[in-house]
């Protein structure tokens, strides 16, 4: 600001002494001091516009970068950042299509099995009823006339021993019996 030292203060006293006068100092002095306080207080409140305008055009400037950033699709700066060249993208749409065939070929094989399964049930009725009609069963039961349906058990027991008496017993056997 002003380079003003104690020489030319001094020259300043003795002038104001001598064109004002001793009496009147006090008063020039307050008038003085209150011009003084006056511009200081317009410099504090100019100084204050300007930082008040600084901060207004600083705030307005972020405010049209956020506007700026506010109309940027994320979705399309994401995918441009992670994957530029599409590369990606197009492996991810290989592998869905790929996927959707396993799915339509396993649903196929699962319906062929399900057809399979239904012919395999099917040839073994057709076997079973052809082995059924092939099958004869013999004219006369072995060991003699089946009993009636009113006969007793008793009367099978009875069937039973006696033609077990009529089988002839081996030596042999009976031999290796009696030394037992």
């Amino acid at each position: 600001m002003l380079d003003v030292g104690w020489q030319e203060l001094f020259i300043i006293a003795v002038i104001t002494i001598i064109v004002v006068g001793p009496r009147e100092i006090p008063t020039v002095l307050r008038t003085v001091l209150s011009w003084v306080r006056r511009i200081k207080e317009m410099a504090r409140e100019f100084q204050t516009g300007i930082d008040d305008i600084a901060r207004e055009s600083e705030l307005s400037e972020i405010r049209r970068e956020l506007e700026g950033t506010v109309n940027v699709d994320l979705e399309k700066e994401l995918e441009n950042t992670i994957d530029p060249d599409g590369e990606i993208s197009s492996d991810l749409y290989d592998l869905r299509k790929a996927s959707e065939e396993v799915a339509q070929q396993q649903q196929e094989l699962t319906q062929r099995q399900i057809d399979l399964s239904a012919q395999q049930e099917e040839l073994r009725a057709d076997v079973a009823l052809e082995e059924s009609r092939e099958y004869s069963p013999p004219d006369e039961p072995v060991g003699g006339d089946p009993p009636s349906e009113g006969a007793s058990l008793k009367d099978s027991e009875n069937e039973i021993e006696t033609s077990a008496e009529s089988l002839e017993v081996n030596p042999s056997i009976e031999s290796g019996r009696a030394t037992k």
